[in-house]
């Protein structure tokens, strides 16, 4: 389980998909996280169901947010070649100084 600071990288929306007969909402979106003065990392992130739409219900682009999570990767060929993708599973999520709040809800697991 790791815990991540940063930044969403784009609108935050939600995608309705099929996952065996039962729809589901998935938030798709990367986080900069501020590594020094000059450098910036990016990672991927998902997230599912009620999480997923929590999150998109207080945050826009450019908020910071503090993520709970995993890392996996995600395996797909493309053209014949094996692409592996990182992205960080996200389980929780805190509200953190400076974004807007509901408020009975400053943590969600």
């Amino acid at each position: 389980m790791i815990y991540q600071l940063g930044r969403l990288t784009r609108e935050v929306s939600l995608q309705e998909i099929d996952v065996n007969g039962e729809k589901k909402s998935v938030l798709n979106n990367s986080l900069a996280i501020k590594i020094d003065k000059e450098n910036t990392a990016y990672i991927n992130i998902a997230a599912w169901s009620g999480l997923a739409e929590r999150i998109a219900k207080y945050y826009k682009k450019g908020d910071e947010i503090l993520l709970k999570g995993e890392i996996r990767n995600k395996k797909s060929t493309i053209e014949d070649k094996e692409i592996v993708a990182v992205y960080m599973l996200v389980s929780g999520f805190e509200f953190t100084h400076g974004n807007k709040r509901d408020e009975d809800s400053a943590e969600y697991d």
